[in-house]
């Protein structure tokens, strides 16, 4: 291990030429790569219906939306 750090050291110009070369390739493998294998993933959408009568939406978010996002927050702890 010794031996590659001086020698990455002594040769500057061959480190960066590699590293250079690594993207360069790494650019080129990620563009020709075929669609079929990149997954196609949507993000999830949650719709929630209440029932009843018409609230205001101040009302209807204290008596709905509030208890439903500590449930989620407690799940996501």
């Amino acid at each position: 291990m010794k031996g590659l750090i001086s020698l990455a050291i002594n040769r500057p110009v061959a480190v960066i030429a590699a590293v250079l070369m690594i993207l360069l390739f790494g650019l080129i493998a990620l563009n020709t790569i075929p669609i079929q294998l990149t997954p196609n993933v949507n993000r999830p959408i949650i719709t929630i219906k209440t029932g009843g009568r018409v609230l205001h939406h101040r009302k209807l978010n204290a008596k709905s939306f509030c208890p439903r996002r500590r449930f989620w927050r407690a799940l996501r702890a």
